[in-house]
């Protein structure tokens, strides 16, 4: 059983808290001719890389190298001003509120959800539009990445609804998709697809130049396992998926809800109140990340309450 350990009565001004750490098929007979040629055939599909210098010379072998030199540009709070993350958790845990407290005007995608009501009346100007079919997903990118419009932040809610939706566009069951229908279990090469196209459309939104949330769902595997060192909280997406969404953001934060008693000095009474709190910093049991800077010598809290747009990019500033 993990140890508790009694929150900090010491507080900042991100109101950190301290929680509870715990340490926790078939085979194809192929003929020797047959199986050769197919492999010449494969050599002859994969297409030659040269070695070459790619740029034009300007004298005695000399490389042009201008284009290349006036693309270099400093590292810096400006150049890197946006933050792309991912929040996951359980239902009701604050997912898609802290992302309404991102930058305005915002966007949000609501991939097969309906579930933006927390977001209501938060400030700033926000719009969204329902994604049920992956030729809408595809479109929505371009028109953040070509459009004429002023966002300042994208929220893909959710990425885990994301994976269905195009499991169903590779088994060209899109256009009848229904949620109360079971569908019929996806190929290893379905899967492969997911991946592909999985890892195409997580890097080419994280790299607009605008701030970009992504949405999922938390799942928990085996944690009875004593001698594994592998988290056992983590977003409900297929392994490959998280392995690149993993190393695509800036952070990974896993929402939860906190009791806390909150004591009324005048009434002499005590009640028990939420308070929505998103882990960050290095954990055994939790799948979490968040870039700081060389100049910060310790590490992210493991967790905050109120967790906000703001608090997060203090963090990541390394002033907490």
């Amino acid at each position: 059983m993990a140890k508790t350990v009694e929150p900090m009565t010491q507080t900042t001004e991100f109101d950190l808290e301290m929680e509870d750490i715990e340490v926790s098929s078939s085979t194809v007979s192929i003929s020797e001719d047959e199986g050769a040629s197919k492999f010449e055939d494969d050599l002859n599909d994969i297409p030659v890389i040269s070695s070459k210098p790619p740029a034009k010379a300007t004298g005695a072998g000399i490389m042009d190298f201008s284009a290349f030199e006036e693309g270099i540009e400093d590292i810096n709070s400006e150049s890197e001003s946006y933050i792309k993350g991912l929040l996951y958790g359980k239902n009701g845990t604050g997912k898609t509120y802290i992302s309404g407290t991102f930058p305005g005007p915002r966007l949000f995608l609501d991939i097969r959800e309906r579930g933006l009501k927390s977001v209501v009346g938060a400030k700033g100007d926000q719009k969204k539009r329902v994604v049920d079919t992956f030729e809408m997903f595809q479109m929505a990118y371009w028109y953040l990445k070509n459009g004429d419009h002023n966002y300042q932040t994208v929220v893909l809610d959710n990425i885990t609804n994301l994976q269905k939706l195009i499991l169903d566009y590779a088994m060209g069951k899109e256009e009848n998709w229904d949620p109360n229908v079971d569908k019929d279990m996806p190929s290893r090469r379905e899967y492969g697809y997911l991946s592909q196209f999985m890892q195409t459309w997580i890097i080419n939104f994280r790299n607009l130049p605008m701030n970009v949330v992504f949405i999922a769902q938390e799942k928990s595997g085996d944690d009875t396992d004593l001698e594994s060192d592998e988290p056992t909280v983590f977003p409900q997406l297929t392994t490959s998926v998280r392995g690149i969404i993993g190393g695509a953001v800036d952070f990974i934060g896993n929402t939860f809800i906190k009791l806390v008693e909150q004591v009324n000095e005048e009434k002499g009474t005590a009640v028990m109140v939420p308070k929505y709190c998103l882990r960050l910093g290095p954990s055994t049991k939790y799948v979490t990340k968040i870039r700081l800077p060389q100049t910060c010598s310790k590490p992210a809290p493991p967790a905050i309450a109120n967790a906000s747009y703001a608090k997060i990019k203090k963090i990541m500033e390394g002033e907490f």
